[in-house]
């Protein structure tokens, strides 16, 4: 672990630093195939005493809360943040709390952490973005659509099926829906299925043999079942989605810093959220 990653990050300020970070976690968890609610920025999260400005909150359907922060000081972290931390996480209703540093820990947040069962994750890098990525321009507000769809097509490899988003490579907003003969249909399957969302509510569609063209082949649309994306859009000037491009490599700083090839990775191991 290192004092000076990531590198091309290093001029912003950290503050902003923080906010980058919490934006893209925001955006892993919403693009997450589960049944939570993620917000970003939360401003008035409630608390015995008063409110507070919560980085990422997260809110399972079974009602469990998760709070995450963000705290990219340049030093390690310190015991009194971990305190102030538990004395919010003590004082509410929330049931899981997560800590993401840059530059590690100190021993006594360590065990205070340990003691309260709060998780402290370090991210070691952020990749797969252009060097030239101008930060400083891009809204980190993600905006994101009204539905969510589950859409399932057959597999004849396999003689089973598959999820649209589980293929390389393929797109529910890029691939064309096609008639049962392979005919385009001038629509990809997500503004088909958004049309049939506005027009019919959430819930099942009902298919008539539509198809679409995977690595040339016609695989016929089995289901697609849609609902309302339970994350509130949030209006950007950008549509610069940083969480789609990027990804962050993180390690447990309670776990003899055990690294994580990537931030789902993390999130499946740690329990950051309940997962289906």
């Amino acid at each position: 672990m290192t004092d000076d990653i990531p590198t091309d990050f290093d001029g912003l300020d950290c503050k902003k630093y923080e906010k980058l970070v919490a934006g893209l976690i925001a955006g892993k968890l919403k693009h997450a195939d589960n049944d939570y609610k993620v917000t970003h920025d939360e401003k008035n999260f409630e608390y015995e005493f008063h409110t507070k400005q919560i980085d990422v909150l997260v809110e399972d359907s079974d009602g469990t809360t998760t709070l995450i922060e963000c705290k990219f000081q340049k030093d390690r972290i310190e015991q009194d943040v971990l305190a102030s931390f538990g004395f919010y996480l003590d004082h509410s209703e929330a049931d899981k709390g997560v800590l993401v540093a840059k530059n590690g820990f100190q021993t006594g947040a360590k065990k205070i952490a340990k003691g309260m069962g709060v998780r402290l994750l370090v991210l070691e890098s952020i990749q797969g973005y252009e060097k030239e990525l101008p930060i400083d321009e891009i809204s980190i507000s993600l905006q994101y659509p009204e539905f969510r769809h589950r859409i399932v097509v057959d597999n004849p490899q396999t003689d089973s099926w598959s999820r649209l988003r589980d293929i390389p490579k393929v797109r529910a907003d890029q691939v064309l829906i096609r008639s049962s003969e392979g005919t385009a249909l001038r629509k990809t399957v997500r503004e088909w299925a958004d049309e049939q969302a506005r027009e019919f509510g959430p819930g099942e569609r009902d298919l008539d043999g539509q198809t679409v063209r995977v690595d040339g082949e016609l695989r016929e649309l089995l289901l697609i079942k849609s609902g309302r994306n339970p994350n509130s859009p949030i209006e950007s000037t950008h549509w610069i989605d940083l969480a789609d491009h990027v990804d962050l490599r993180i390690s447990d700083a309670l776990s003899d810093g055990v690294q994580y090839g990537t931030f789902d990775e993390a999130r499946e191991s740690l329990s950051l959220v309940e997962m289906e």
